[in-house]
């Protein structure tokens, strides 16, 4: 059987209930992991924040044949990107999605000429998601104890360089 190709693109308004369903089954995985089940419900934005989101900030699907397997959403603050819920659909995770989505979506923090990329993951629990972001060059920042729900956070960031930096570094060296 053929390999469908996987295609990256923004979030519409009609995608949100499928936004919200991948957020939905990617995170409730994690009751397995004893995950407390507030941190997992808080982890599952609402449909209207969904909706809100796809309005006003840079929300992205991953697409196989039509349905949408995977989504990351970028907040802009204080030329910075907080990176949030990212998900992929349990059956079509460890395929290469996260990183795809991650990447598209620092093209557009570049684009947007954001400092910086950030993002908090619970480590003890998504081991894995730990994993792809530091392969893509995201490094620790802190470390925040019990604040999600009783569970330690780890704060990563990447920072990135856009041409206005480039541009600026160049004549501080002039």
């Amino acid at each position: 059987m053929e390999k469908a190709p996987m295609k990256i693109r923004m979030a519409t308004p009609n995608d949100a209930a499928r936004i919200y369903e991948v957020l939905k089954q990617a995170f409730s995985a994690y009751k397995n992991k004893n995950y407390p089940i507030e941190a997992i419900k808080a982890a599952i934005a609402p449909l209207s924040e969904i909706r809100k989101r796809i309005q006003k900030e840079c929300v992205l699907v991953a697409e196989q044949r039509g349905i949408v397997v995977g989504t990351v959403t970028g907040l802009i603050q204080h030329k910075s990107m907080c990176i949030c819920s990212l998900a992929v659909l349990p059956q079509f995770q460890n395929l290469g999605i996260a990183t795809k989505l991650l990447k598209r979506i620092e093209g557009f923090a570049r684009n947007l000429e954001c400092n910086k990329l950030w993002l908090c993951v619970v480590p003890q629990v998504m081991e894995k998601a730990v994993r792809v972001y530091e392969k893509l060059g995201y490094e620790q920042e802190g470390y925040l104890k019990r604040h999600f729900y009783g569970e330690d956070f780890l704060l990563l960031s990447k920072s990135i360089v856009t041409d206005n930096t480039t541009k600026f570094q160049t004549l501080r060296k002039a």
